[in-house]
């Protein structure tokens, strides 16, 4: 499958791969950490919305193949 970068947050690559959303999630918790300054105590938040902003790119790039194949 192709991977497409998220217009929206370019550190997302969009890809099917399971094992590779994982690590997408795990990439972007990290960043989201960082951008926090580091703060200990918020891994909970820093991973749901991680996760959160990974499943949407994956959602929306999965609704722009639907419309592009039914063209």
């Amino acid at each position: 499958m192709a991977k497409k970068k998220n217009s929206d947050n370019p550190s997302i690559t969009v890809s099917g791969n399971g094992d590779h959303k994982l690590d997408q999630i795990k990439q972007r918790a990290y960043e989201l950490y960082e951008q926090g300054g580091c703060e200990h105590g918020r891994d909970l938040e820093h991973w749901l919305r991680a996760e959160a902003e990974v499943s949407t790119a994956v959602s929306e790039n999965s609704s722009k193949n639907l419309k592009t194949s039914k063209k």
